[in-house]
């Protein structure tokens, strides 16, 4: 049952209408045995998702009568879009060894450089 609060104008009484049982992300998750953002990756066709694990969210999600909601997958899409980078940090390296070339030269410099 699905309860809606206030669906009247000026009614604070609760109301329940039977939901449409529409299957969900985590309802395809929890069959396949997987993330619900490993199933959000595999729908939208990711390259961080094994083919596999990809073909196999999509039988469940055929087999389950998943639909995608166009509003709400376009408006994840502009929302992955707009995100920033929450930190960046700037790293100055000076040398003061010395060789000159001791960022490459010296045997463990060259590791935090690459």
């Amino acid at each position: 049952m699905t309860v809606i609060f206030g669906s009247r104008r000026g009614s604070s009484e609760l109301e329940q209408i039977p939901s449409m049982s529409q299957p969900t992300m985590s309802d395809i998750a929890l069959e396949a045995g997987v993330s619900k953002n490993t199933v959000s990756l595999a729908l939208r066709g990711s390259p961080r998702v094994s083919q596999s694990t990809k073909e196999h969210v999509l039988s469940i999600a055929r087999k389950t009568g998943y639909r995608l909601n166009p509003t709400v997958a376009h408006l994840m899409a502009e929302l992955r879009k707009s995100r920033t980078v929450g930190y960046q940090a700037t790293l100055g390296l000076i040398n003061a060894h010395r060789d000159a070339d001791a960022f490459s030269s010296h045997p463990t410099i060259p590791r935090y450089i690459e």
